[in-house]
């Protein structure tokens, strides 16, 4: 159960959730989830501290008393040092901070589903485990798992804190990370088998990056129990950690020469896994630039189109700059008018291009004309509706190393189609292809609003015409012609009516004039015109 008033943080919880299989109810406030907790009786429960009728450490304990058996944790954007000192002592379980992203989010929430393990499996009673890794979230998730064995837990950041921890303190084992700050988990292995004092301590490195034979092989060496791959339920460590606290203890690393081999060995190892970070960061930087390039062009285009800008130049300004960190070279921008005319528009200059040969898609106008009609992209080389010798052809006379044909369409209509064109791919061709098709998706959104207001300030403009016409007949008619409110106010005169000027009469009482008329006849007849909509006389 998630208890938040924010609807948008409900649906985010509940979305995340449900597609891992979990049946998600929602609260916006304390009454309902007391309701929700007496009826439905969740088994973990998401609740945010700030809520609209409750005070979120009075109610964590009157969902506590319904169901004793639920995980109930803080959720909250809001939480103080003296809130975060509160909220283990008032029945809270664990807090979770917003925002959170929901893949992190969810193996959270399932580390916090109630286990019950059978006795014979708490067989870290009355021992003392230390968890160690830089990631604060696999840190908790481990504390979680490996306490509903019994486990004392002591947790540190990196390699250094746990030894200086378990030279204060001798524990039963160490289950750590191996990629991390100060001391990896390597070194954390040749440390504690240098040391008298803890040469037999048990120890499981667990790891998401060093997934090669020789990894395993060298955690071995370097006097590891064993090297295993992260999963979210750590099945593997439990069985691991089970033989481990039984098995005969390691003998201390005294041979220097072999202490100096495995010292080179962990530094070559670390070097390479530093290496393939940094090819992952770029990957994710490229990705970030993609992402910030069609933030650009929504934000920079739709100023334009509230500023009464001209779009095309609007366009034209964001997209040579986002198309450099696409690794797109040129392009060109199709837009259909409303009588199924075409128009392009180069985008960054090419001595190579002819008028006729961007028009007509580099003879390939049907090609245009399918992707603009069926919304379906058209990549070369890639789409399997090109033939190799298409394809080809298409890149040789655009001069490009890979182009893209995106379509451009609102909910209604189809506006036509974006051409970019790579020279020397930068992106991988997955990348370039989700950058192509977000960077379309975006433009189409921001025609759409310039054309919904190019209708608008017409119709304004013709509504102003029209308005112009009615008053010059108004004003120009020898009769009196007043505009009267059905309570009987006058909110407009032409002329001057007993002997009151027009603007005298605006603001009073049609019924209070000195006319020789019937009132009563008056209201009367005024009255039926506004119940049957049809024009009368008196």
């Amino acid at each position: 159960m998630v208890v938040d008033d924010n609807a948008t943080t409900r649906r985010m919880v509940r979305n995340a959730l449900e597609r891992n299989g979990h049946h998600v109810i929602e609260a916006q406030d304390g009454r309902t989830a007391l309701e929700l907790m007496r009826r439905e009786r969740p088994r973990v429960v998401l609740q945010d501290l700030m809520l609209p009728d409750a005070d979120g450490f009075e109610l964590v304990g009157e969902l506590r008393e319904l169901v004793p058996e639920a995980s109930i944790l803080a959720f909250s954007g809001f939480v103080s040092k003296l809130d975060e000192a509160r909220i283990s002592t008032v029945g809270f379980d664990d807090i979770i901070p917003k925002p959170i992203a929901p893949s992190r989010l969810v193996p959270l929430v399932e580390a916090h589903l109630p286990a019950p393990v059978p006795a014979d499996e708490r067989f870290g009673t009355g021992r003392r485990l230390v968890v160690v890794d830089d990631d604060p979230l696999q840190l908790k998730l481990a504390q979680f798992r490996l306490s509903r064995h019994g486990f004392a837990i002591e947790l540190a950041v990196d390699g250094a804190a746990a030894l200086e921890l378990a030279k204060r303190a001798v524990p039963d084992a160490i289950v750590s990370d191996v990629m991390m700050p100060n001391l990896d988990g390597f070194g954390l292995a040749m440390a504690l088998r240098r040391d008298p004092a803890l040469h037999d301590v048990p120890l499981l490195l667990v790891t998401s990056s060093y997934v090669e034979p020789n990894d395993r092989e060298l955690a071995r060496r370097a006097g590891a129990n064993d090297l295993v791959l992260r999963t979210s339920d750590l099945a593997e460590v439990i069985d691991l950690l089970r033989a481990a606290i039984t098995l005969p203890r390691h003998a201390p690393i005294g041979d220097v020469e072999a202490f100096d081999e495995l010292e080179r060995e962990r530094s070559r190892r670390v070097m390479r896994q530093l290496e393939r970070q940094v090819l992952l960061n770029t990957g994710l930087t490229k990705r970030c630039s993609m992402l910030a390039s069609e933030l650009t062009v929504l934000n920079g285009i739709t100023d334009a189109v509230l500023k009464h800008r001209d779009v095309d130049v609007a366009l034209d300004e964001a997209l040579a700059s986002c198309f450099d960190a696409g690794g797109v070279a040129v392009g060109a921008l199709y837009s259909l008018d409303e009588s199924g005319g075409m128009r392009v528009r180069a985008l960054g200059g090419d001595a190579h291009w002819n008028a006729t040969d961007l028009a007509t898609f580099f003879g390939h106008e049907e090609l245009l004309r399918g992707v603009i009609t069926s919304g379906k992209p058209l990549f070369a080389p890639g789409s399997p509706e090109l033939s190799r010798e298409v394809s080809a052809e298409l890149l040789a006379r655009c001069h490009g190393s890979a182009l893209q044909l995106a379509p451009l369409a609102s909910t209604s209509k189809p506006l036509g189609a974006l051409l970019m064109i790579t020279r020397g791919r930068e992106l991988d061709p997955e990348d370039a292809r989700a950058f192509g098709l977000g960077l379309a998706t975006q433009i189409s959104q921001v025609l759409t609003l310039a054309h919904a207001y190019e209708e608008r300030e017409a119709a304004e403009r013709r509504a102003e015409e029209h308005a112009a016409v009615l008053g010059a007949v108004v004003d120009s008619a020898p009769d009196i012609i007043l505009n009267v409110a059905v309570d009987g106010t006058i909110l407009f005169a032409n002329r001057p009516l007993g002997g009151i000027a027009p603007s005298e009469l605006v603001g009073r009482s049609f019924h209070t004039l000195p006319l020789s008329l019937d009132p009563d006849a008056i209201r009367a007849e005024l009255e039926r015109a506004v119940r049957t909509g049809q024009a009368g006389g008196y």
